[in-house]
């Protein structure tokens, strides 16, 4: 639009936009039929034709970091991006959180929402809203826990003490009473692939002797679901300074021995937690330590009040400097069932 000032000696100036004041100022929609210009003292009325934006496509391009949730915990939905096509425009639109809604079982939610399904269905599929347009994705309520790698207990547990983790640097040692310093087995966060894990934090840089247990309490004896989800941290090129440029296949059970309560958990030989490229994981070096695949260890035994998954470290993997190398580890989950 050009809009031209004429003066009172009849000198004309053609005016530049952030001159000019127009009304409405905001967003404009179909019901706005014209607009007001502002310069100095004088306006002018200038019809116009408002079309509705059409999205013609919604595809969800990423997924969430994680889609397990535990019922009564909290929704994150971090990482997921919604990608709309528009009518009219070149490129495809990358949504804000603000532009699109969510719906599961007929109920709104967003993250921060406690989850009030009943985990009794396999999956519950949500629904990705924007205009006229919808996608899915599905994600999985357990009746149970979801317990983080990250969350370390550094002080002797109580008696209400639920859902945490203990460190060893081995079995003949003390548990670790302070955050260990890089290249020991510690919670990685605050750096770029940590961006890529469930609470933006994971357990990393286990070695062969290392030591991790999971605590729960159950106020019965029963059964569980037990699974945790893992990477592969066998690095086999890197850039010489741990940013890694190919990651190798590792087959789980060639990594750690599992137990609850003494009881040792069977993994088949076929449970491979998978590497390769920045060209597998979105072109994003850092995703290759957190490339998360679901290990599960089957229906197992829990007996009442706390239990213990315990994971000893016994990886025949050596990276590309040499050394011992496991798997990194995200959370574990503890499902009772419907």
């Amino acid at each position: 639009m050009e809009v031209t000032a004429t003066y009172s000696d009849d000198s004309t100036e053609k005016v530049n936009n952030y001159r000019i004041k127009v009304a409405p100022d905001g967003p404009l929609t179909p019901s706005d039929t014209s607009v007001t210009l502002t310069y100095e003292d004088k306006s002018t009325t200038q019809a116009i034709t408002v079309n509705a934006i059409v999205c013609t496509k919604l595809e969800i391009t990423k997924d969430p970091i994680s889609t397990v949730f535990a019922r009564g915990g909290t929704y994150d939905f971090t990482g997921l991006e919604v990608t709309a096509t528009i009518e009219h425009q070149d490129e495809p639109k990358v949504l804000s959180t603000d532009e699109y809604t969510l719906t599961v079982g007929g109920k709104t939610i967003k993250d921060g929402d406690t989850v009030e399904l009943d985990g009794a269905e396999a999956s519950y599929p949500v629904t990705v809203s924007y205009k006229n347009q919808t996608d899915t994705f599905d994600i999985r309520v357990i009746n149970g826990y979801k317990i983080e790698g990250e969350n370390i207990l550094y002080t002797e547990p109580t008696d209400e003490d639920n859902n945490f983790v203990r460190l060893k640097l081995s079995e003949d040692s003390g548990y670790l009473t302070e955050p260990s310093k890089n290249g020991t087995i510690r919670a990685v966060s605050g750096v770029a692939d940590a961006e890529y894990a469930s609470g933006k934090a994971y357990l990393g840089d286990l070695k062969n002797g290392n030591v991790i247990e999971f605590y729960f309490r159950s106020e019965v004896a029963t059964t569980a679901d037990i699974s945790i989800s893992a990477a592969s941290g066998y690095l086999v090129k890197d850039d010489g300074n741990w940013t890694p440029e190919e990651m190798g296949d590792m087959q789980f059970n060639k990594t750690v021995t599992v137990t609850l309560n003494g009881t040792v958990a069977n993994v088949p030989d076929d449970v491979i937690l998978e590497g390769g490229t920045p060209e597998d994981v979105g072109g994003v070096n850092a995703m290759l330590w957190t490339n998360w695949k679901t290990v599960n260890f089957g229906t197992m035994e829990v007996k009442e009040g706390l239990n213990v998954v315990k994971f000893v470290v016994a990886s025949e993997y050596t990276n590309c400097h040499n050394g011992s190398c496991a798997f990194n580890l995200d959370y574990l989950s503890v499902d009772f069932g419907a």
